[in-house]
Order: structure tokens, then C-alpha cells, then sequence
């Protein structure tokens, strides 16, 4: 059992090439609770951050 579901050769494919739309839970995995979140931005280079944020819908 993965985190993405149903993840396809077809995707495999097209992963990088441009924009692959799966389902997944990476919700679940603690990925991203505050404090993990927290931890990666503080020790991340500031040169290479980036960040974008998602309302509750999506």
C-alpha cells in the first residue's frame, strides 16, 4: 500500500513531463503537521524556497 493511489505506468510517464493529477494520503503520512512543515522551512536554503499554500478545498 502506497501513499497514491491507483499510480499507473502511464502516469510513471508522464510524471515531470507536465502536470499528473492522482489521489492520494499523503495527509496522513505527518508529512506535513505544523511542526514538520515548521522544521523543514527553517532548515531549508532560503536561496531555494519556495512556497505555495492550498485553501481547505483545494
Amino acid at each position: 500500500m502506497g501513499w497514491i493511489e491507483r499510480w499507473t505506468q502511464e502516469d510513471r510517464g508522464r510524471f515531470r513531463a507536465g502536470i499528473v493529477r492522482a489521489r492520494h494520503r499523503l495527509a496522513d503520512s505527518g508529512l506535513f503537521c505544523d511542526p514538520a512543515l515548521e522544521e523543514l522551512i527553517e532548515t531549508h536554503p532560503r536561496e531555494r524556497l519556495d512556497i505555495a499554500m492550498m485553501d481547505e478545498a483545494g
